[in-house]
């Protein structure tokens, strides 16, 4: 059973949308808009519980990077 839709539904209703605009962009706006939920989340624009997540895996990215 696939779980994605009802995690997804679970999300900040200002996530799933700009995560579906992601989806549907053209292949040169992926990056721009995926940047744009990047930042979006670390400063919080998603609320506190997205931007810890999004700091944490920036955090891990960093280590792997080391």
């Amino acid at each position: 059973m696939d779980k994605r839709p009802q995690l997804a539904a679970k999300l900040p209703a200002a996530l799933q949308a700009d995560l579906k605009a992601l989806k549907d962009a053209a292949a040169g706006d992926q990056v721009a808009k995926a940047t744009h939920i990047r930042d979006t989340a670390l400063n919080g624009g998603y609320g506190p519980k997205i931007q810890a997540q999004a700091k944490r895996m920036q955090e891990q990215k960093a280590n792997r990077k080391v």
